[in-house]
């Protein structure tokens, strides 16, 4: 498979909740880029809401962690649906700095915690409540890559005790369970 370089400079767009509407500011960036396309957003929410439901946990007793975060449209959306606490990841500098600018832009609540580190090595604490984890990494197809996201998934779940992890990726991870959207695999990994 062909790694694809993209230049994006624009905006996503949130697409539910308190921020619906607002747009998301994307920094120009030369990368190995896989944006999380909205169909995939929106199939991940609505197992998310599924599986609380059926827990019977309100996303306001809920966290949710968007590690990799690139835009940090999937922690911003999370934010927009009433996750009681949002942790949005992302170690590059000037995608970090675009996340703590629209942050600041919205006003965000004391719910919403920005961190720059490496997604690979930092896990937020969350207490005993059920954590979502929602990891889409820099990838390519090479194996060591493959080995170092299914380490990071296994030590995600040894972590913490309640945990949904998604994982979004260009190829399938056969021990996890997936399913293919848009061009892209969600892998679902959960504690119950």
């Amino acid at each position: 498979m062909a790694e694809h370089l993209f230049f994006m400079k624009g905006n996503l767009k949130i697409h539910t909740g308190e921020l619906k509407g607002k747009s998301i500011p994307v920094v120009e960036i030369k990368s190995k880029s896989n944006f999380t396309p909205a169909i995939l957003k929106k199939a991940v929410f609505s197992i998310i809401h599924s599986a609380l439901e059926e827990l019977q946990i309100s996303l306001a007793d809920a966290v949710f962690a968007d590690y990799f975060a690139g835009s940090g449209q999937m922690g911003f959306e999370a934010l927009s649906l009433g996750f009681g606490t949002v942790h949005i990841n992302e170690i590059e500098n000037e995608r970090f700095g675009t996340i703590r600018n629209f942050a600041k832009s919205i006003q965000t609540p004391d719910r919403l915690l920005l961190h720059r580190k490496d997604g690979f090595r930092f896990f937020p604490e969350t207490g005993n409540k059920i954590t979502i984890c929602f990891l889409d990494p820099p990838y390519s197809t090479k194996e060591e890559d493959s080995k170092k996201l299914k380490k990071l998934v296994l030590d995600l779940a040894a972590h913490y005790n309640n945990y949904y992890i998604f994982v979004q990726t260009p190829v399938a991870m056969n021990e996890f369970e997936f399913r293919k959207s848009a061009n892209q695999y969600l892998h679902t990994i959960k504690s119950w």
